[in-house]
């Protein structure tokens, strides 16, 4: 049996209208009609008016009374406030996980690191495998709240890395292989001043890269 039919055709349009705003399919800042998207879909009004309302928890659309649904809007400088919240949630959930994870936990970390080896020169596919990772950490962690936080941010982080970052991102891939593995040496070493350290470190070479490429690409002062 496939995922998809593991899944309830409301989490599996949900998912599928997800992706599309993600990876640009609706544009930032376009309308979405209702009446488009259940023939689309092939689905009834109510699964996508329940779709639509988890896609503006997770900040993806803005619905407005008598103004009907939209995009949200994408600007390049969110990546500083994505990239805080990202990091306040990682050392967080990090050190949580680094004293709960069993052995076989922090082998399973190994080996999705590992894994993602294989994927260096697929940027789209490094990248879900990434999310996979964190979310995994999230998930030894046992925080439902930073988890679910952590999840939503990674969705702002795909938006704005396919808009506006692909080629740096690319470039930054083999670097951040490395930064994983001595993210898990610092799980492992139960040391939170040295797993805060390393995360800090990881996320402002990033940025730094980051912006560079959006002052040079981007008509933006950030």
């Amino acid at each position: 049996m496939s995922t998809h039919e593991l899944k309830s055709k409301n989490q599996v349009v949900y998912e599928i209208i997800r992706e599309a705003i993600i990876n640009g399919e609706f544009e930032p800042g376009s309308r979405i009609v209702i009446d488009d998207l259940a023939i689309k879909y092939n689905v009834s009004h109510s699964p996508i008016r329940e779709c639509l309302r988890l896609l503006e928890a997770d900040g993806l659309v803005t619905i407005r009374p008598f103004a009907g649904v939209t995009v949200t809007d994408l600007r390049p400088e969110l990546i500083m406030e994505v990239f805080a919240l990202l990091e306040s949630l990682e050392i967080i959930s990090s050190c949580m996980a680094s004293h709960h994870a069993t052995e076989n936990e922090f082998e399973r970390l190994e080996k999705m690191i590992d894994q993602m080896e294989q994927h260096t020169d697929e940027a789209d596919n490094w990248a879900a495998k990434n999310r996979e990772l964190h979310m995994m950490i999230g998930a030894i962690a046992n925080m439902t709240i930073s988890r679910d936080m952590m999840e939503r941010a990674l969705l702002h982080w795909d938006r704005l890395r396919r808009y506006y970052l692909e080629e740096v991102f690319a470039q930054r891939v083999p670097q951040a292989q490395l930064e994983h593995r001595e993210l898990l040496k610092a799980l492992r070493s139960g040391e939170d001043e040295q797993i805060k350290i390393v995360i800090q470190q990881h996320n402002k070479a990033a940025l730094n890269d980051y912006l560079d490429h959006i002052r040079k690409t981007q008509e933006v002062d950030i």
